[in-house]
């Protein structure tokens, strides 16, 4: 599993030398053997801790899934596959073309 956070330039205070508060992007990258609790469990708990925005990379589907948090509720933003371009709703200007994560 490698994950990525990141936070808005505005919201760069909540990084501490001892806590990190909650990040505005988290991207998970999805393994076999992590799938179902990247899906489930990190998906529950990314709601609840207010993440803004999730990214689900799926190297088996060469896809990219975008969550964006809504009065307490993830609905997907989009879901890119190859020749497409995924955006975040959240960073602005913040995209990721599927071929290049992918090396397609």
């Amino acid at each position: 599993m490698l994950w990525l956070k990141h936070w808005r330039n505005e919201h760069k205070d909540r990084i501490t030398e001892r806590y990190w508060g909650v990040p505005d992007l988290v991207m998970e990258i999805l393994s076999e053997s992590t799938e179902g609790q990247d899906r489930a469990v990190k998906f529950y708990e990314y709601r609840v801790a207010g993440v803004p925005e999730y990214w689900i990379v799926d190297p088996s589907r060469k896809a990219i899934e975008v969550f964006v948090l809504d009065q307490g509720t993830y609905n997907l933003s989009g879901k890119w596959g190859a020749g497409e371009v995924a955006h975040s709703k959240v960073l602005a200007g913040f995209q990721a073309a599927v071929d290049d994560v992918f090396g397609g």
